[in-house]
């Protein structure tokens, strides 16, 4: 529905994506679209801080799509995968937010409360990104979020149900690609993410190495919190090797005793 293109400062706030005008139903029965394709460098604004700037976006195949590399953005205050209360779902069909290009510099969320992301009941993952390149996300940060709780902070409202394929569940975070070496969470007041409900794992590291996530809170996963994976999908606990030799996510690093 939206086109960001350009390095210009664009700035997406206060829109209802994918939804009806009073933001409790889809708009869409079938083939929604994505609700913003980022196809520019940057910098961009999606959200903001103050109430009227949030955007809804839900309904759709996937909230915000990247499809080429782009630094600088801030993706805050949004409602993704809900009506405008924050209560209800209006799943996205795909993900929540995703991307297959570079993102540095990028902040999901942010410390101050107003910055807070909702994002819930993808039919895939919440957040997935996944480029192919080495060192993809330099200095970018996913922190703050309400991830698969409703604005309550208390319904569930999973993401990763994969309601064509339930027998496959998707992991509520997926980082995949070459290089993983972003932050989510953070030990400082307001950075760490509820990441809650998911239907499988709450973050799957996939191959990649260098994730780091301190602080954040888990609740009701149907998965570890963290699943370190080497491909082929989630596997659960990784069991621990002598000297640790073995390689995928995190190096599948052993965990302590």
């Amino acid at each position: 529905q939206i086109l960001l293109h350009g390095s210009a400062a664009h700035a997406i706030e206060g829109c209802r994506l994918g939804t009806d005008v009073a933001g409790t139903s889809a708009a869409f029965a079938s083939t929604p679209g994505r609700g913003v394709r980022v196809q520019g460098p940057g910098p961009y604004r999606i959200g903001g801080l103050l109430p009227a700037q949030r955007n809804l976006l839900s309904g759709l195949t996937s909230a915000i799509s990247f499809f080429t590399g782009s630094s600088g953005i801030r993706i805050e205050g949004n409602l993704i995968g809900s009506d405008a209360s924050g209560l209800l779902a209006i799943g996205n069909r795909d993900n929540g937010i995703d991307s297959a290009a570079a993102l540095t510099q990028a902040r999901i969320g942010g410390n101050d409360p107003a910055a807070r992301n909702l994002i819930v009941a993808s039919a895939f993952n919440a957040i997935r990104l996944a480029a192919g390149e080495s060192n993809p996300y330099v200095g970018t940060r996913i922190e703050g979020n309400w991830i698969g709780v409703a604005a309550d902070g208390r319904t569930p409202l999973p993401n990763g149900v994969n309601p064509s394929s339930p027998s496959q569940p998707q992991a509520t975070l997926y980082f995949g690609g070459l290089d993983c070496r972003l932050a989510v969470g953070g030990t400082a007041a307001g950075e760490a993410n509820l990441i809650a409900f998911g239907a499988a794992a709450g973050i799957q590291v996939d191959q990649c190495r260098g994730l780091s996530s301190p602080l954040n809170h888990f609740l009701g996963h149907r998965g570890p919190a963290i699943d370190a994976t080497s491909g082929g999908g989630a596997v659960g606990p990784t069991a621990n090797d002598a000297g640790d030799p073995d390689d995928g996510g995190n190096r599948l690093q052993n965990f302590p005793e």
